[in-house]
């Protein structure tokens, strides 16, 4: 039994939490890249993440959507996906793949509220 059809597995992905390896939070997925293989079937290439790919994503609520944190887009290949099950659980580190970032800058603000 091969991959379920391009259609559903997106509609799993988007907006899932991402985790690394080491089970660390590291994002959404906020968009996906497909391309066509060489059979003419359509393929996942790259998970998209970052302001800009929900930006792109949601070109109508583009009036409305807060421009908070820095412009960004990181692409992960799909090859790096290790399982999907409530979250998208990577097989590489966040920092590695370039997604250090997502969360480290909430976490550094909550570091520095009294009492945490």
């Amino acid at each position: 039994m091969g991959e379920p059809p391009v259609t559903d597995v997106a509609v799993q992905v988007l907006d899932q939490q991402l985790l690394d390896c080491r089970t660390r939070h590291c994002g959404r997925v906020d968009d996906l890249e497909i391309e066509l293989g060489p059979d003419g079937e359509p393929f996942i290439r790259w998970l998209l993440i970052g302001p800009s790919a929900r930006r792109r994503r949601l070109r109508h609520l583009n009036r409305w959507l807060p421009r908070r944190g820095r412009p960004g887009l990181v692409r992960v290949p799909w090859s790096q996906v290790d399982e999907r099950k409530e979250a998208i659980v990577l097989r590489d580190r966040a920092s590695v793949l370039g997604l250090e970032g997502e969360d480290g800058g909430i976490l550094r603000w909550l570091r520095r509220l009294p009492g945490s």
